[in-house]
């Protein structure tokens, strides 16, 4: 069935996370914890994943006959995979960042590497073409140089981008639209096909981002746009219906400014970018959400009128933003607000899949912003936007408000009794204390019959025996290092 509310997703309820990717144009996810592992689930029709993935972490996604490239339906930790598809020199490094497409995923490391893997028909995964790259291969050559270290991705389509420490932007895969910033698409005919100049292996973005530092990049369907280290932004590729912020619809083969963030006031500049399929959001330096591009079916912001350069969204005017993320049709935005606090909302038409997670029996369509009010006082570290779901990460109990975070479901549903797992008894109180039900399994445990016994009832997330330990890279919550990496997410912040 598919979710009308967020879920805590159960098979990881005991690993902290710190970012989620996943694209407006596919169905597969990649998660970081806080100790730098990815975790990947979702769809594998490309490979994205890597192929062929173990039968056990698998299943089928037809109902008439299994899959030749069955799906991952649960978070598979990267590391586990077998090394025919993630190398040993992959495993040895952190993961930093990543970003996913239609139908391939990039991986950044802390060593400044990029590996891709999943459809590469037009050289996006930057790989010589072939049509699947189905172990993660490390991208280099083109006018990438051994000095360079990358530290941020972003992908489209059938295209993707790579930016590297000291602000520099390469690009792969078709030149389609000037997607490839390099002043032109190549168009050709083929018998009777039209084709696109494509390349395989890392091209040097110039335009006018040539000799600035740029700090940000993001890329819708077919359009790319990225900051800078001084607030300004810069866009290319696809034009139609707004997206690139410029003013004019036409495509856009090289870099060009954003003539709106282009002043002189430092308020008025932009410190964050997030492009969905059809338009792309902004956050500026007074923490107010712009938008320009198609994000609806009718009205002002559809095909007929859609936001040429970069606006106010007026209903969400007066607050402080943090994160935004742009999906298939929805938009998410999450605001840290010093006098409403914590709080997210969405919107989007045609949001046929319960991707807005506004909750059962609430519309699943909305032309304007809605709050998310189940969502209230729960803080986000980050949110992915994706073609048909949406994910959220959040510090957990620790860090938000205890009524919201007990309400949320978990995802599978589970049908545990309430009798204690060790003795059988349902009873609660005297000797054998209060019954505990850990946040993962939903198993029951009198606290009195836990080894060694625990006194009242645990402040925060509690798990079970079988439940805490970490799983597989991740840090469970609760631990000591959950405790270490929370303090240093307050120093970052």
């Amino acid at each position: 069935p598919d979710l009308q509310s967020a879920h805590v997703i159960r098979a990881v309820a005991n690993v902290k996370f710190k970012r989620v990717f996943t694209s407006h144009s596919g169905c597969h996810v990649v998660a970081l914890t806080c100790e730098l592992q990815a975790y990947v689930w979702g769809r594998n029709e490309h490979h994205q994943l890597s192929y062929p993935l173990p039968e056990s972490l698998t299943e089928p996604h037809t109902n008439d006959k299994p899959s030749p490239t069955p799906m991952a339906p649960e978070p598979v930790r990267l590391n586990a995979l077998p090394d025919s598809n993630v190398p040993p020199e992959l495993k040895e490094q952190k993961i930093v960042y990543a970003a996913c497409g239609r139908g391939h995923t990039i991986l950044v490391t802390d060593q400044g590497e990029a590996w891709s893997a999943g459809w590469n028909v037009s050289g996006q995964c930057g790989r010589p073409e072939q049509e699947h790259i189905s172990s993660f291969q490390r991208i280099k050559g083109g006018d990438l140089t051994h000095g360079d270290k990358i530290i941020q991705a972003s992908a489209g389509v059938a295209h993707s981008l790579l930016l590297t420490e000291d602000g520099k932007v390469f690009a792969v895969g078709t030149a389609e639209k000037g997607v490839l910033g390099n002043g032109r698409t190549g168009e050709h005919i083929a018998g009777s096909r039209v084709l696109f100049q494509t390349e395989s292996e890392p091209l040097l973005v110039k335009g006018a981002i040539e000799g600035k530092k740029i700090v940000q990049i993001t890329s819708g369907q077919q359009h790319n746009v990225a900051l800078d280290s001084e607030g300004y932004c810069y866009a290319w590729g696809f034009g139609g219906l707004g997206r690139l912020g410029l003013g004019v619809q036409a495509d856009s083969l090289i870099p060009a400014q954003i003539p709106y963030f282009a002043n002189s006031n430092p308020l008025l500049r932009c410190k964050k970018i997030a492009a969905g399929s059809t338009n792309t959001l902004f956050i500026d330096n007074q923490d107010m959400v712009l938008l320009c591009g198609k994000f609806k079916v009718s009205g002002d912001g559809s095909a007929g009128q859609p936001w040429m350069t970069p606006r106010y969204v007026p209903d969400i005017m007066g607050y402080k933003w943090s994160l935004i993320s742009g999906g298939g049709v929805t938009i998410f935005c999450h605001a840290k607000d010093p006098k409403e606090g914590n709080f997210t909302v969405c919107w989007g038409q045609t949001a046929n899949y319960g991707e807005l997670a506004l909750g059962e029996g609430a519309p699943k369509s909305a032309t304007k912003p809605q709050r998310i009010e189940y969502l209230d006082g729960i803080e986000m570290l980050d949110l992915a936007a994706g073609q048909n779901s949406t994910f959220f990460i959040a510090p957990g109990i620790s860090r938000t408000d205890n009524a919201a975070w007990e309400e949320l479901q978990r995802w599978p549903p589970l049908f545990e009794d309430e009798a204690c797992k060790v003795c059988g008894s349902a009873e609660s109180g005297g000797a054998k204390g209060e019954i505990l039900e850990c946040e993962k399994c939903e198993g029951a445990y009198h606290a009195g019959c836990l080894t060694p016994p625990i006194e009242g009832v645990p402040d925060g997330e509690w798990f079970c025996p079988t439940c805490d330990v970490p799983h597989a890279g991740g840090i469970p919550v609760g631990s000591e290092e959950d405790e270490e990496a929370e303090e240093e997410e307050e120093e970052e912040e």
